[in-house]
């Protein structure tokens, strides 16, 4: 007769492969950390930019974004945004009226970057520079101008 085997317990993983799963399970958290501030990052940027691209919805979004955060009725939310919307108006403008001096600063910014650089690089300066101009300076918005109060 031949002995029965006793039956063995089942060998532990070697260390190495416990601590490439650790380093595994590391990188893809800070994959996904990397991709949620990514995402993040385009999101905010892109609402900033039609923030600044759109100025009149200001009032809208944010009595929209207070209503929510102060338990606003319909009637208050209303009375909110007309008195954002008049207030934006008023900055509006006082915009407009540095807008032409903060045009002026953009083209002697231009002028005086454009003596350090060669061609090439003048050409990338003032697409990069026009980009931010249209950012920074949105469209004159066709609201009625009325005196400041």
């Amino acid at each position: 007769m031949k002995p029965v085997d006793a039956p063995q317990p089942p060998h532990p993983a070697p260390r190495r492969r416990r601590w490439l799963m650790v380093l595994i399970m590391l990188g893809l958290l800070l994959c996904g950390g990397l991709l949620g501030s990514a995402v993040t990052l385009v999101v905010v940027a892109k609402r900033v930019q039609t923030v600044l691209q759109h100025p009149e919805e200001i009032p809208r979004l944010a009595a929209a974004r207070l209503r929510r955060h102060l338990e606003l009725t319909e009637d208050q939310t209303r009375q909110l945004e007309a008195i954002l919307s008049r207030h934006q108006e008023r900055v509006r403008q006082i915009r407009e009226r540095f807008r032409p001096r903060i045009v002026e600063r953009f083209d002697e910014l231009r002028l005086e970057v454009d003596e350090l650089l060669n061609p090439q690089q003048q050409d990338k300066w003032h697409n990069w520079l026009e980009l931010q101009r249209r950012l920074w300076l949105p469209p004159v918005s066709p609201t009625s101008s009325q005196p400041d109060q």
